[in-house]
């Protein structure tokens, strides 16, 4: 029986270790053709154009095509499109990438479409794509991504909200340990401390949280009873979370009572909610009172994301003039709330372009005013030697010919999504007519 035992350990480990091996294998031969479908794109013509094509999952494999298409039928070999976009990926990892691109692909210009997973705090927008399980174990990222829509999402909590609890920690530090264990897979032990520290502090608001999101493990309708009583008891850490878990508990078994706590929450005076809460109640709240809602959640929230949302919704119903209303309420917010520490990054991005005598577009995404992007760096010695390209009135204005699914194929952003093909060719048109611009002025097509 033991050596039974030993060879299926050793069969499992091997096993491991082949699929490990495999999932490398896959991920730089992958990444090895990406980069040779790029090189390729380099025809050493005297007249060719070297063009980067910088950001996120909305720029890899997107509008970098239609792009393409069009300059090679209008220019043959006069344009090398290089898609450099990473899906998933942070100003921070592009800024350590750039400085690779450019020597590799000495280009003459750049097109920069980025940041949105830093502004959107975007975890996950529901796509898998290989290159992000090019990091450390394959077998564990895939496990990982496997496993991602198991019951709470944790992963979207882990101390995200440190401010909040740093201020439990202060006066209990068992807490900050109780909720580190919780993330390590201690949940055990982090149930016996949080219990202790509620007997101690009947109102101490995240040994509760955390002890509710344990009970979601085992029994979800004990999680959901808990959940009522924190709102009972003017719980305010996190208190957006037991509303969700009980308007989706009671969609599946009682939609009139999923409907009763959707509508308590518009008149909850204490409650800070965001996109994700308005689209899980948009839907069960009538006409009438879901307003009522958005307003509330727009603005305890601040939030720009979920003003583009609402906008949307106004204009799918054609009311233009409100759609107008919430595009501008979302601009103005980008405006006045200027993150710094995302602004430093763009800018870095931006600046190390500049510095290697790249022409630099920075072209804002689909449906958004450019102001807040100009905005960021307007003070820059280098700003009247940007292009900025706006996405903004050619989407708005599909969008009232055409349904939202024709031109997005998600709306991960909020107020936009990633672009089916017909989207992308809008953003490829609308940027045809600059890069010729730019190649006229410097040297002629």
């Amino acid at each position: 029986m033991l050596k039974k035992f030993f060879l299926v350990c050793v069969g499992i480990i091997a096993a491991l270790a082949v699929a490990e091996i495999l999932m490398w294998i896959v991920f730089f031969s992958i990444s090895y053709l990406e980069q040779y479908f790029n090189r390729r794109q380099l025809i050493k013509y005297s007249e060719q154009n070297v063009v980067l094509c910088i950001g996120e999952s909305t720029t890899a494999k997107q509008y970098p095509i239609q792009l393409r298409r069009i300059l090679n039928k209008k220019h043959k070999n006069g344009f090398a499109i290089i898609d450099c976009g990473i899906p998933g990926t942070f100003l921070s990892a592009i800024s350590d990438t750039v400085d690779k691109d450019i020597k590799l692909y000495k280009p003459d210009i750049a097109i920069c479409m980025m940041g949105i997973n830093d502004t959107n705090n975007i975890t996950d927008d529901g796509s898998f794509y290989i290159e992000n399980i090019g990091n450390n174990v394959k077998i564990y990222k895939l496990y990982k991504w496997l496993s991602k829509n198991y019951k709470i999402n944790l992963r979207d909590r882990q101390f995200s909200d440190n401010r909040a609890i740093r201020k439990y920690i202060e006066i209990n530090p068992m807490v900050g340990y109780a909720v580190k264990l919780f993330y390590k897979g201690e949940r055990d032990r982090a149930k016996q401390i949080f219990q202790t520290i509620l007997k101690e502090d009947h109102n101490n608001e995240v040994a509760y949280y955390y002890l509710v999101l344990n009970a979601f493990f085992d029994d979800r309708k004990k999680g959901v009873e808990m959940s009522k009583k924190a709102i009972e008891r003017n719980f305010m850490f996190r208190r957006v979370d037991y509303y969700t878990w009980i308007i989706e508990y009671y969609y599946d078994t009682d939609k009139n009572i999923s409907k009763y706590y959707a509508e308590t929450a518009s008149g909850d005076k204490k409650l800070v909610a965001g996109p994700d809460f308005y689209v899980l109640v948009k839907n069960i709240i009538g006409s009438s009172k879901r307003k009522g809602i958005i307003d509330k959640i727009a603005k305890n929230y601040s939030k720009d994301v979920l003003y583009g949302m609402i906008a949307l919704e106004e204009m799918k119903r054609k009311n233009y003039k409100e759609a107008d209303k919430y595009f501008e309420a979302a601009k103005n917010i980008r405006l006045k709330y200027q993150d710094e520490e995302y602004n430093g990054k763009y800018r870095s991005i931006i600046k190390k372009l500049i510095d290697n005598n790249i022409k630099v577009i920075c072209m804002q995404y689909p449906v958004r005013s450019i102001e807040p992007l100009k905005n960021i760096l307007k003070n820059e010695k280098y700003y009247d030697r940007l292009i900025f390209v706006n996405n903004e009135d050619n989407f708005k204005n599909m969008l009232k010919m055409k349904k939202y699914n024709n031109i997005f194929q998600d709306q991960f952003a909020g107020d936009f999504g990633h672009c089916t093909d017909f989207g992308n060719m809008i953003i490829a048109e609308n940027i045809v007519d600059v890069l010729e611009k730019i190649v006229k002025d410097s040297k002629g097509i």
